[in-house]
């Protein structure tokens, strides 16, 4: 079930990437809440209603690091054989995660309170309440260093706001288009690698 709510919000993930474009102005809070990314986040700021926005943003990036921990704490070390084997290069970032954890578990789940970390602790079978508190704060603070950017380069992003406003619709294909081209490539060569 882990992995299922986990492929569904990566889906949500990747549909707020391609549709980024024409929900960022017209459907900010919805754009958080399928795809909480810092860049999102901080494009949404200065649009919406901050108490909203935490609740949105927050909610959704703690239901992803709630998933991986669980994943974590059912599978056990297969989860992260299985994190590794995803991804070469977050193979390495994994086992420095496992030693960062190891000496400052809560400290790492602040500063890392999702995905891979958040897995790390579930295998290691850390407390379900000191994970949560850890991860929400680290979640919180994260969250409010890209809105105290966004509040400092406002007027910028509103410009910007605007001129994405005037490109909506192409600048949605052309965005859709790549992430459905990037994907389609990287699935085929994913297959060519592992006959």
């Amino acid at each position: 079930m882990c992995l299922v709510g986990l492929g569904v919000l990566s889906v949500g993930t990747w549909i707020g990437v391609g549709s980024s474009p024409y929900l960022v102005n017209n459907y900010p809070l919805l754009l958080v809440g399928i795809s909480p990314l810092g860049r999102h986040l901080l494009l949404v700021a200065p649009i919406v209603d901050l108490p909203l926005l935490f609740l949105v943003c927050g909610t959704r990036s703690l239901l992803f690091t709630a998933l991986s921990y669980f994943l974590g704490r059912s599978l056990g070390d297969p989860a992260l054989v299985w994190i590794e084997q995803r991804a070469e290069r977050a193979g390495r970032f994994v086992r420095w995660l496992e030693r960062f954890f190891i000496r400052w578990s809560y400290l790492a789940v602040f500063i890392f309170p999702r995905g891979a970390l958040a897995c790390v602790a579930g295998v290691a079978r850390m407390r379900p309440i000191g994970f949560f508190i850890a991860a929400s704060l680290g979640i919180a603070f994260q969250m409010s260093l890209y809105i105290l950017l966004a509040d400092s380069i406002r007027e910028p992003i509103l410009n910007l706001l605007e001129v994405i406003r005037t490109y909506q619709l192409p600048g949605t294909i052309v965005l859709a288009g790549s992430i459905v081209s990037y994907q389609v490539y990287k699935r085929r060569f994913r297959d060519r690698a592992n006959p």
